[in-house]
């Protein structure tokens, strides 16, 4: 994961850390069960928190914006077994700053 990944999950309150936690829980144990990483919006608790939508996106308003963004950004959204190792790493990382 990327510094700059790091300092903006650093940045995270309680209550967005705890939401990013629990759709992360929710992404990777979905990715276990079906092998597959969603990156729909309305499974997306951190979306709808900030109430961003496919049909009205606020990527502005999102906490998270640039780690999110790291699938698309480095080319791996249609690798999953990437994502998956992304998103764990991410998963770590939080739960370590508890």
């Amino acid at each position: 994961m990327r510094k700059e990944v790091e300092d903006e999950l650093i940045k995270l309150d309680k209550r967005q850390r705890e939401i990013v936690i629990k759709g992360l829980e929710a992404k990777l144990d979905a990715y276990k069960k079906k092998g597959y990483i969603s990156y729909k919006y309305e499974v997306c608790p951190v979306c709808r928190d900030v109430g961003s939508t496919l049909e009205c996106q606020k990527c502005e308003d999102c906490y998270i914006n640039l780690s999110c963004k790291e699938p698309f950004n480095y080319e791996f959204k249609g690798n999953d077994e990437k994502g998956f190792e992304y998103f764990s790493e991410m998963y770590d990382f939080l739960k370590k700053l508890e």
